[in-house]
C-alpha cells in the first residue's frame, strides 16, 4: 500500500493583526476628524478643518450677547495659510496610513518570504503619524491667535480634535509593532493530509 503524506503549514501572526486592526482603525478616525465641525467649541462656536458654526455673527463685539436665539449654522471655515496646511497634513497622513494598510495586507496574503513589507508598512505608519501631529499642533495655536476669537471665550478642544490625536496615538502603536514584533510570536497551525491508494485520511 503506498502511502503518501502532505504537510501544510500556516502562520498566523497575532501582533502583526493587533497593528493591521489599529490602523484600520486609525483610517477610520482620521476621516471622521477631517469632516468633524468640532474641534474647538465655545458656547456658540464651534469650528473644524473645513467649516465654522455659529449663531449670531461670526465675530463678537463688546457688548453684543455671545449668542443668538436662531440655530446655529455651519458655513466654509475662512480660507487661511495655516489652515490650508492643517488640512494637508491631514489627508496626507490618511492617504500614507491606506498606503500602509495595502502594504500590510499584501505580506498577509504573501507569505513569509513577503516579511519584511511589514517594515515598510511600519515606516508608514510612523510617517503618517508624524504628518497627523502637524495639524494637531497648528490648529488649535494659530487658531486661537486668529481674530475669530475676538469677543469670544472659554475654547476648549473639543471631541474632533481629541479624535485625531487617538488617531495619533494608534499610527505610533502600528508602526512600532509592525516594526518591532519578532517573528518568533507567530502562531504556525500545522496540517497533515496522508494520502493512500484506497482514501484520503487527514
Amino acid at each position: 500500500m503506498e502511502t503518501e503524506t502532505t504537510v501544510t503549514t500556516r502562520v498566523f501572526r497575532p501582533f502583526k493583526i493587533t497593528a493591521l486592526v489599529l490602523c484600520i482603525l486609525a483610517a477610520i478616525g482620521s476621516v471622521a476628524s477631517i469632516v468633524n465641525n468640532a474641534w474647538v467649541v465655545s458656547a456658540s462656536f464651534k469650528q473644524g478643518l473645513w467649516q465654522e458654526c455659529y449663531n449670531g455673527t461670526r465675530v463678537i463685539v463688546p457688548g453684543q450677547p455671545t449668542t443668538g436665539t436662531e440655530p446655529m449654522q455651519c458655513y466654509s471655515a475662512e480660507p487661511s495659510a495655516w489652515l490650508t496646511a492643517a488640512r494637508a497634513f491631514a489627508l496626507v497622513s490618511l492617504v500614507i496610513l491606506i498606503i500602509a494598510i495595502f502594504a500590510a495586507i499584501i505580506s498577509f496574503v504573501k507569505g513569509q518570504q513577503f516579511s519584511r513589507i511589514f517594515i515598510v508598512a511600519g515606516v508608514l505608519a510612523l510617517l503618517a503619524a508624524m504628518c497627523q501631529l502637524l495639524p494637531l499642533i497648528i490648529f488649535p495655536t494659530k487658531f486661537l491667535a486668529g481674530d475669530v476669537v475676538l469677543g469670544r471665550t472659554n475654547f476648549d478642544l473639543h471631541w474632533g480634535w481629541g479624535l485625531a490625536l487617538g488617531v495619533f496615538f494608534m499610527e505610533v502603536a502600528a508602526g512600532i509593532v509592525f516594526i518591532v514584533a519578532p517573528d518568533t510570536q507567530e502562531i504556525h497551525y500545522s496540517e497533515k493530509t496522508v494520502y493512500t491508494n484506497g482514501g484520503t485520511m487527514e
